[in-house]
């Protein structure tokens, strides 16, 4: 596949402010690119986006491939070089998967071009770049809140996307200890401190720092309960369904609440 010209500078312009001059020196003779600056030092171009675009134009004309295009982003962008800049690594990602997304391809989570479904249209574009579910990857949701809630988030439904993401502590409960219960009755349930089902591993709630941990789990889950899942659209809301900031408040909420049970264990099931 063959990518415009104009879109190979403007990605440029993005993954340029990632890396130096030296650096892109480097890239170019791992990748086997054509370096300008090399060849004619006495006429340099004059930014590295420049040099970045002038290469790889070269190189994907060369090759008749955007490959080495994709290349060049996987190495700049490659996250291991973002450990402490996750910010701004997600940032360059939906940046450069804007434009990338019209021939059919972005950037996935492991740094790799991959193939996705061609965007048609600028509002298409607009609206995949600006969803919540890339929006919160830098807060690393519980893969069990995202499965709960994609679609959702997809639409940037954040009503229905947190209603669905409450849900999934519930089921992930059940599915623990076999239960057919539902709601606060479960929690309660699952998480008795003289009967329990479910368990914090290595906490036998006996000591005061024993019992308080395990009521701290046991009433997030009973706040996620009642805040969000228990919230109609006919209600009045505790929380604004169309704010962003409190969507990603009530997912990280839930996540925690799924990072926590992970390290739970069922000493009891419930006979159905």
């Amino acid at each position: 596949m063959k990518i415009d010209n104009n879109v190979i500078e403007e990605i440029s312009k993005i993954i340029a402010e990632y890396v130096t001059g030296s650096e892109i020196t480097r890239l170019f003779n791992r990748l086997d690119f054509y370096d300008y600056d090399l060849h004619h030092p006495e006429n340099r171009l004059s930014t590295k986006w420049k040099r970045l675009s002038h290469s790889i134009i070269e190189k994907c004309n060369k090759e008749k491939s955007a490959r080495p295009f994709f290349r060049a982003i996987e190495e700049i962008l490659n996250p291991i070089y973002f450990q402490d800049a996750q910010e701004a690594w997600y940032g360059a990602k939906r940046k450069v998967n804007f434009p990338l997304r019209f021939y059919g391809f972005e950037i996935d989570d492991s740094g790799k071009i991959v193939k996705t479904i061609e965007t048609k249209t600028y509002s298409e574009a607009v609206s995949r770049s600006q969803n919540l579910l890339e929006k919160i990857e830098p807060y690393n949701i519980h893969k069990n809140v995202i499965r709960f809630c994609r679609p959702e988030l997809l639409q940037k439904n954040y009503f229905h996307a947190i209603h669905e993401a409450s849900k999934s502590t519930l089921n992930r409960i059940r599915d623990m200890n076999n239960s057919s219960a539902d709601g606060a009755r479960l929690i309660e349930l699952s998480f008795s401190t003289k009967n329990p089902s479910l368990i914090i591993k290595g906490n036998k709630i006996q000591s005061e720092k024993e019992r308080n941990e395990y009521n701290a789990l046991k009433h997030l889950l009973l706040t996620i309960n009642f805040f969000y899942r228990n919230t109609t659209a006919h209600e009045a809301k505790v929380y604004n369904p169309k704010s962003e900031t409190d969507a990603i408040t009530a997912l990280t909420l839930i996540s925690k609440a799924h990072d926590l049970l992970d390290n739970c264990e069922c000493v009891r099931y419930f006979d159905n």
